[in-house]
Order: C-alpha cells, then sequence, then structure tokens
C-alpha cells in the first residue's frame, strides 16, 4: 500500500489498482499492464508496480514484517509463511496486514484458490462504539472449498462423508414451504436430510442429483401428495415408491 502511495496514485484509484493486482497471478502479463493502463497508469507507474510484484519483499526489508516473522517464528510456523506483494485484498479497508492461505504441496489434487483469506482491523469494534479502541483479526473461508481440500488429504472421518438419510425434492415453488416444513420435522426427530436448493430444477435432475450422492431415499411431495396429504417415498436402490403420512415416513427412514 505505501508502495502504491508513493508513486502517486489517486485516492479514489487505489481501491481498483488493487483489484487488478490481486488479478496478476491469474491473467498474462499483456492482460494485466492493459488493465492499468486502462486506469490511466503512466509507463512509470506500471514499472514500479510491475517491480515490487516481480521482486518479493524478504521480512528484513521493514521493520513491520521483521517483527512479524519474529512473532511468527515464536508461534514455530513462519517456515509456512511468506510474503507476497500481490496478495493485496481487501487493503481499501483492512488496516493492516492481509493474508491468505493455499495449499503449495504439489500434489495432483492440490488446490489452486486459497483456502481462506483475511487481514486486521485497527478500527472494528469502535465503529460501533468509539470509546473501545480494540483491534481485532477477521478472516473467511469457502465451506465448498475447505470441504474439497479436507476430502483431498484424508481429513475427515467416514462419519461425515456418509450420505444423509434422504433428499427432500422441491416440486415446484408453490410447494416449497412443504418441502421445508418436511425438512424442519425429519430434523427435530433426528432424521439426516438434504432440501434441494432450487425449485425451477425438473424432479428427474433432482433425482439424479440423490443418485449421484447415493442418496438412498428420496421424498417427493407435489400436487398429487398434497392431496391426499401424503408424502412419496421412493427407493433409490430398488425404486419402489411409497405414498407415507409424516409418522410412517418416520419409521421408515428410522
Amino acid at each position: 500500500m505505501i508502495i502504491i502511495i508513493k508513486i502517486n496514485i489517486k485516492k479514489e484509484q487505489i481501491a481498483t489498482i488493487l483489484n487488478i493486482i490481486d488479478k496478476k497471478d491469474k491473467i498474462s502479463k499483456q492482460d494485466f499492464e492493459s488493465m492499468l493502463k486502462e486506469e490511466k497508469l503512466n509507463t512509470n507507474q506500471i514499472q514500479s508496480i510491475n517491480r515490487l510484484i516481480d521482486n518479493k519483499v524478504k521480512p528484513a526489508d521493514y521493520s513491520y514484517f521483521n517483527n512479524l516473522f519474529l512473532l511468527l517464528k515464536s508461534y514455530g510456523v513462519e517456515k509456512y509463511c511468506e510474503i507476497s506483494p500481490f496478495t493485496v485484498r481487501g487493503l481499501d479497508y483492512y488496516t493492516g496486514v492481509v493474508f491468505e492461505a493455499v495449499e503449495i504441496s504439489g500434489e495432483k489434487n492440490s488446490l489452486s484458490r486459497s483456502l481462506f483469506g483475511g487481514g486486521r482491523y485497527d478500527n472494528l469494534v469502535s465503529d460501533f462504539d468509539e470509546k473501545l479502541q480494540i483491534p481485532g483479526v477477521g478472516f473467511a473461508t469457502s465451506d465448498v472449498i475447505l470441504l474439497e481440500f479436507m476430502q483431498n488429504k484424508g481429513l475427515l472421518p467416514s462419519s461425515v462423508l456418509k450420505p444423509v438419510d434422504c433428499l427432500i425434492t422441491v416440486f415446484d415453488k408453490d410447494s416449497l414451504s412443504n418441502s421445508i416444513e418436511t425438512a424442519v420435522y425429519l430434523r427435530n426427530n433426528n432424521v439426516s436430510c438434504e432440501l434441494y436448493p432450487d425449485s425451477q430444477t425438473k424432479l428427474d435432475k433432482q433425482l439424479k442429483y440423490a443418485d449421484k450422492k447415493k442418496i438412498p431415499y428420496v421424498l417427493i411431495i407435489g400436487p398429487a401428495e398434497l392431496k391426499i396429504n401424503k408424502i412419496k417415498v421412493k427407493n433409490m436402490k430398488t425404486g419402489e415408491q411409497k405414498d407415507l403420512s409424516k409418522e410412517e415416513l418416520l419409521r421408515v427412514l428410522k
């Protein structure tokens, strides 16, 4: 951020320039420089940014990073850390260091995206109460990316990977509330279930989804089932279908 300011980039441009730098390792050098030129940066400014990115900053270069790596060493994790000049996402609102965690094992199934990222806020709490001057650090992760990472590493217990007891389909938007109520009923009775997230998806595709995830039972609650106050239960292994009440369904699934 200091270097960005030193090369006289306008304050209102900083967020945009940081966003472009953040994409540096995902696009070609030509596209990167074209994006900077579109923001009216001159040749000297672009060269300064390239020098920053191409020459990794070492901890000893700045007292801040030197002190940071001394602390990381105390925790015994400094070997997992390095300074990345193009990890700049969020510097327009974070007030200190920003960070990302990525997998660098080089294995065949290694992820190429960051597992999580975050940064330091010096004034986060004071935004809610001016009397409190408490700094904080926050980060966020993607449950999908984290799950894939843990699966690749064999870190998930088999009980977590076990499919749910049933998939509750959504016939259409008019019956969505009935599907939700069924999900709540089953969960309150300790039956694991998954509610299909899209009422626009055709039923056959929802069934294929359950088959792919090896979910043993599928529940269908359409107009015909609502008319007789029943739930159609399909056994995905045998293909057998039955219309059951909620109480009967509970006995089958348990």
